[in-house]
């Protein structure tokens, strides 16, 4: 059976392997998924270069990383809601190219939740089904460090950070990514208490339509993130966008151009030093 689909066979399982803390794994059916039983925690997954046809639920503290030549596609072909599952602490994925999610209530690439820590280096992101939500979401999650990724083509945000109340030990950090043909490049969303960073990324032509808005960056409802240089043009409604309810956030050295509207503060409290912007309304200085 091709796809996310589970296949059910009458055939006896062969014995269990013998668990190691590095494996190799290459295209085949299930490969990824049958590599992630094998390893032994803490462990790396060395992910070949071809197309993976599964959804990947990752529940032990792994590396999955790509190797060789040429980035593996991990590919749910709009089977499943979740390309790939985070449910562990300390889980990094690099190397990596992400798509295929296209069914459910909230389809998403890379879904990190509930977990302390993790990271996500150099994968790309992007909707094949034409529905998906999110490259990179970050639910209820601590410390997580996403960079040098690109997220395109999602319907609500690239990077999306919320109901984040505490990073112990660290920062959530979005830093030198790129995300554009969002409906939004980045969502910090009913955050507060955290330490949550959106540093040095592009996120340009963000002009899907949405309910809320397109925009390079979104703080909604959410307090004490600093936003700092970053690039934000030509996207369809905002630069960056300081919603009602988001106080205290600290806006420095960012570029916000050719938008309709540059910066938008609707909070309270936040401050701003250092930034670029031609349109919209001031901010006081830090």
């Amino acid at each position: 059976m091709v796809g996310c689909a589970l296949a059910v066979s009458a055939v006896a399982a062969p014995p269990a392997l013998a668990k190691k803390r590095k494996v190799i794994v290459r295209p085949g059916k299930d490969a990824i998924a049958t590599a992630l039983e094998r390893v032994k925690e803490p462990g790396v997954v060395r992910v070949k270069r071809g197309r993976y046809r599964e959804q990947v639920t990752i529940a032990k503290q792994v590396k999955l990383r790509a190797v060789g030549r040429g980035r593996p596609v991990i590919d749910c072909e709009c089977e499943a809601e979740l390309t790939v599952a985070v449910r562990h602490d300390d889980v990094k994925l690099r190397g990596l190219k992400v798509v295929g999610a296209g069914t459910g209530a909230f389809p998403i690439a890379v879904d990190f939740r509930g977990v302390s820590g993790g990271g996500v280096r150099d994968v790309v992101m992007k909707d094949t089904c034409g529905d998906a939500e999110y490259g990179v979401n970050l639910f209820e999650t601590g410390p997580i460090d996403v960079r040098d990724s690109r997220a395109v083509g999602f319907s609500d945000a690239g990077f999306y950070a919320g109901a984040i109340s505490g990073t112990p030990g660290g920062a959530i950090r979005f830093r030198g990514n790129e995300a554009y043909h969002n409906t939004r490049g980045v969502i910090v969303e009913n955050s507060a208490g955290g330490d949550i960073r959106v540093s040095d990324n592009v996120f340009n032509f963000n002009d899907v339509l949405g309910f809320a808005g397109a925009a390079g960056i979104v703080i909604n409802n959410s307090d004490g993130v600093l936003v700092e240089r970053n690039e934000a043009r030509g996207n369809l409604d905002f630069g960056l966008h300081l919603t009602p309810g988001s106080d205290r956030n600290t806006i420095l050295s960012n570029t916000l151009l050719d938008n309709p509207v540059d910066l938008r503060n609707q909070g309270s409290g936040n401050c701003g030093t250092g930034n670029t912007f031609a349109t919209g309304d001031p901010l006081p200085p830090c």
